[in-house]
């Protein structure tokens, strides 16, 4: 072939110029080698003309900033050795791509020199291990300098509405709470008056306050100058990095390497807690976060964070399709798309985000974030929905301060309906923290303030959260899917959960929600039974804070509602004067609530009363029992106020103790008849005997032509009139001697009639007619005949011997003393003595 002469030309000229480049590196390397060895350190307060890195024995805690001519500085170049073995080979880097970075360290630990062009040219190398190397020098390096600032305090925004940091004035006027003036007034004024104080004054971190207190002594105040001093010296050393890494810093988010993107977020979050000027870098680093989630939008109309365009268009269109926020409410099961498939550097861009607000905050220049403000919600919205639990916990306890702030209140706003629909699927997490954190972001999104609404902007939420839906309302997925059409009541499965942590904090959300709220007459009828449920948790506080805040309702009724309660104090009316106020009332109540108090949940029972009842007859016993539970919480407070649908009410009452008996025969482990009897017994203290006697007695002899007899198909089972009978002795125990007596005559000619003692009936229905007629016995033993005739007298105007009525108990009671049921004719031998005695 043809020799190509000018190849060759170039060949060579290429190898002259290496090595011309080698001898100078070699010159320039034992020139600065003389220097360094020559040059004093200079002080640390003088500005720096060329910010140099001095790396000593391959650890980055001998760093060492100095200060260098332009004469004198260093070349940006990574490998610096006296080994000629270890001379980069440039032909080699041509041919296998090797960076001019080459191996950071150096195995014989000689002393060199670096700066931070030096590191930034490492890190836009196209090998891994040179950009894992440099990012690991700088982490470092950061992680020094930071160790010399005050930590920063952790997020700790006051809450709009709160217990305890309001003064509740009873105004009848006033439709909100008036906020403390006195603790608080820096950040919260009367009146919803919108404050403006910044955030530098009130929340950031006060470095003076870190500082050794003035001394009188000289060396005191030279002590503070140079901590002073330090403190600036290490702010300026981060500053300088941010600017001249920052850019290259965030480009590795993106990076190939998870170790490399692990290290790029640990050192920003490091410059954005300690650098002192962030505002120039925040465009760049906002578009590299967004750049690792995925896309996701906001639907104004709907108020819901919308992830799949083409399903949401499909639902608002009417096609059967579930919106989002509600389709893995039931499986809890979602498939989310990331960008970021690490879940540890999932965690550290949440962890970025929250050093970003911080150090913001720290340096009074949170206005700064206003244009990126919609942008972190989106970010902290999809860092919430990540399978990862510890980023949950963070997104979610970042987006409560979010919410807090004053100055982003009007976007806090527009977001709140949003983020708290979506924090409901995580309150049915499987890790107790997130439940937790949930409980915490949902009342801070439905506490945001609505000045113009007078109202909490996100309080539209909890209707999602009890799982309200009118009545003949369905969806219209329900026809296609059945899951479209459950709703799903997140709420009281809180109150039941099996954390305690989760239960107090449940319970202090539902008591602010009901003191604290503007908008909270909407919400009262929704939210009082499952505050009125937290009577009966096991753990002492949670009782305490759940009566206090009924207590509380209860004094904000009375100056609201002065009418009826100014003639009730006057006059001294204060229930019906037949009540049995006398015996203890129930765990947890030391003794009688307030007036303000049972005239609050009095209000406010009526609508969920009969579907309580209806609860009561559910096939799951758990449910029963927490039915059961909160029904005898309810009439420690209604008294006698239960008298008016009692007709009602009673039918379904005598069901569920049927259905109980019958399980307890069963199983021999069913705890609930007791506790319905319970109830029976307080039923008996406030309801007059006027009323439930006539329509018991019926029901237990059997007589199907009375209208109040309940009877199904026409005929009375055994266990029914068994049931019946358990439940008038329970109500006779309950009620007062002297409001029995009017309907004595009645009661003992029932209850020894052959219909209920005689044979023909079921022994179950006897034992408990027996020991019914052994209650009314025990009643009267103490009471003279005399004081038994006036109390009826006066009751019906009518004269009646009530002894003669007692005696014709003992002909039927004696013969069953040779009954062949042994626990019966127990029971007639305790009644005959009484008689004799």
């Amino acid at each position: 072939g043809q020799l190509d002469v000018e190849g060759l030309i170039r060949n060579k000229q290429r190898r002259q110029r290496r090595k011309d480049k080698k001898s100078m590196d070699s010159t320039l390397r034992m020139a600065m080698r003389n220097c360094h060895d020559l040059r004093k350190p200079t002080p640390a307060c003088k500005k720096e003309s060329n910010d140099t890195i001095n790396l000593t024995q391959k650890t980055c805690a001998n760093f060492e900033w100095r200060e260098l001519n332009e004469d004198n500085d260093i070349a940006p170049l990574l490998y610096d050795s006296d080994d000629d073995d270890n001379e980069l080979d440039h032909e080699k880097f041509e041919d296998e791509e090797v960076s001019p970075g080459g191996n950071l360290g150096n195995e014989q630990g000689t002393t060199r020199m670096w700066n931070i062009g030096r590191i930034s040219s490492a890190m836009q190398s196209n090998i891994v291990r040179d950009r894992i190397q440099a990012l690991e020098i700088l982490h470092q390096l950061t992680c020094d300098i930071e160790a010399q600032l005050p930590p920063l305090d952790e997020l700790k925004f006051l809450p709009p509405f709160h217990s305890d940091l309001i003064a509740l004035t009873h105004r009848s006027t006033a439709i909100v709470s008036d906020l403390a003036s006195q603790s608080h007034q820096s950040q919260w004024s009367d009146q919803w008056r919108k404050t403006h104080v910044s955030l530098s004054e009130c929340m950031k971190i006060d470095d003076q306050s870190r500082r050794v207190p003035d001394q009188s002594t000289d060396d005191g105040r030279e002590n503070n100058c140079q901590e002073t001093l330090d403190l600036k010296e290490s702010r300026r050393k981060l500053q300088t990095l941010l600017d001249k890494c920052g850019s290259i810093i965030f480009c590795r988010f993106n990076d190939e390497s998870e170790r490399c993107r692990e290290l790029s977020l640990r050192c920003s979050s490091v410059l954005a807690r300690g650098a002192s000027d962030f505002g120039k870098h925040i465009p760049f680093l906002m578009s590299a976060i967004l750049a690792r989630f995925p896309a996701i939008i906001y639907d104004e109309d709907l108020q819901i964070f919308v992830h799949d365009m083409k399903r949401h268009e499909e639902y608002k269109r009417g096609i059967a399709v579930e919106r989002q926020d509600k389709e893995n409410l039931l499986s809890g099961v979602e498939c989310l798309q990331v960008v970021e498939k690490s879940e540890e550097l999932r965690l550290l861009l949440c962890k970025l985000i929250s050093s970003l607000f911080r150090g913001s905050i720290r340096r009074g220049s949170i206005s700064m974030l206003n244009p990126y403000l919609i942008d972190i919600v989106l970010a902290l919205h999809s860092l919430s929905r990540d399978p990862f639990s510890l980023v949950k916990i963070e997104a979610s306890s970042i987006l409560v301060q979010l919410m807090r702030v004053p100055q982003w209140e009007m976007c806090s706003k527009h977001f709140s309906i949003g983020l708290a629909r979506a924090a409901i699927p995580n309150l049915r997490h499987r890790n107790s923290n997130v439940r937790l954190a949930s409980v915490i972001l949902f009342e801070a999104c439905v506490c945001v303030p609505d000045r113009e609404k007078m109202k909490g902007a996100g309080s539209e939420a909890i209707i999602d959260l009890v799982g309200f839906r009118e009545e003949n309302v369905l969806p219209i997925g329900a026809f296609y899917k059945s899951s479209a059409g459950v709703s799903v009541n997140t709420l009281a499965e809180l109150v039941c959960d099996k954390n305690s942590n989760v239960r107090s904090k449940c319970c202090s959300m539902v008591a602010n929600f009901l003191v604290c709220l503007p908008d909270r007459y909407d919400h009262q009828q929704r939210l009082l039974p499952y505050l009125l449920s937290f009577f009966n948790d096991d753990v002492e506080n949670i009782r305490l804070t759940a009566m206090s805040a009924v207590e509380n309702c209860g004094q904000q009724y009375e100056v609201e509602h002065t009418d009826d309660v100014i003639e009730r104090r006057q006059y001294g009316i204060d229930g019906d004067l037949g009540c049995n106020h006398t015996d203890p009332l129930p765990m947890p109540f030391q003794n009688r609530p307030t007036l303000g108090a049972r005239l609050f949940v009095r209000a406010n029972t009526k609508r969920f009363f009969q579907a309580l009842m209806n609860e009561l007859g559910s096939w799951l016993s758990a449910v029963k029992e927490r039915s059961v539970c909160l029904l005898r919480i309810l009439v420690v407070y209604c008294e006698e106020h239960l008298t008016m649908e009692f007709h009602q009410t009673l039918p379904k009452l005598l069901k569920a103790l049927e259905i109980s008996r019958r399980e307890r025969h069963e199983t021999k482990e069913n705890q609930l008849e007791g506790k319905m009897l319970d109830i029976f017994v307080l039923l008996g203290r406030y309801i007059s005997p006027k009323t439930y006697v006539p329509l018991v007695l019926p029901r237990i002899s059997g007589n199907i032509d009375s209208r109040t007899s309940f009877s199904e198909g026409c005929r009375h089972s055994g266990d029914s009139r068994a049931a019946s009978a358990a439940s008038l002795n329970a109500l006779l125990k309950g009620s007062s001697a002297k409001a029995i007596l009017p309907e004595a005559r009645a009661i003992f000619s029932c209850l020894t009639s052959a219909e209920c003692l005689g044979r023909l009936s079921s022994s179950g229905a006897r034992i408990e007619c027996a020991c019914a007629v052994i209650t009314l016995l025990q009643r009267f033993h103490r009471i003279s005949s005399r004081e038994i005739t006036d109390a009826h007298f006066q009751e019906t105007g009518r004269l009646i011997d009530l002894n003669e009525v007692i005696s014709k108990c003992g002909e039927p009671l004696s013969l069953l003393l040779d009954d062949d049921d042994k626990e019966l004719a127990l029971i007639a031998r305790e009644g005959v003595s009484l008689l004799h005695a």
